[in-house]
């Protein structure tokens, strides 16, 4: 199940959506702007990863001294239910000149000091939650980036849902 909708939606709507494990499409706002996400260091490389347009991109260093941010391919949109709340992920497939990198990014859903922990692999030490590192990434990371041939093949059928949204509203006698 999902929620198709516009861009009235903001992060706060599509953690509390996702969170119940309902699927939401909907346009990325324009007042979000990129925003780095982390470094990745595996082996002899490095990957500046960011968010841009709702979904990780990799900040590429240009010989003039510039930078672009290159989406990373999306492999899987992945849902993992649990007691008390689903889960969402990008697994996601870095190009490498030294070979690709497979990663896995949680997204739709902004973490708290009381959720699960997750533990940096590299100092052993538990990791910051979202909230606790000022991130909002239900803002920054869809599950269904705009930019997507899924959203882009969804989406139109947004003007259909609320179609029928209206019809309710009149048969019931309601205001929205």
């Amino acid at each position: 199940m999902g929620v198709v909708y516009d861009g009235a939606f903001h992060g706060v709507h599509r953690d509390a959506l996702a969170r119940l494990g309902l699927l939401v499409i909907n346009k990325q706002h324009g007042s979000v702007k990129p925003r780095a996400y982390e470094l990745l260091r595996p082996g002899r490389c490095r990957h500046d990863l960011w968010c841009d347009q709702g979904r990780i991109a990799e900040r590429i260093l240009l010989d003039d001294g510039t930078s672009v941010l290159a989406p990373v391919p999306v492999t899987r949109l992945e849902h993992r239910e649990g007691r008390d709340k689903s889960r969402w992920y990008h697994l996601l497939r870095i190009p490498c000149r030294h070979g690709d990198h497979a990663h896995r990014v949680q997204v739709g859903i902004t973490t708290a000091p009381d959720d699960r922990g997750v533990w940096d692999a590299s100092t052993g030490k538990r990791r910051p939650s979202d909230i606790e590192r000022g991130f909002h990434r239900a803002e920054y990371l869809q599950q269904i980036p705009e930019a997507t041939l899924a959203h882009q093949l969804v989406y139109p059928h947004r003007s259909d849902a609320e179609s029928v949204h209206n019809q309710l509203i009149r048969a019931c006698g309601t205001t929205a």
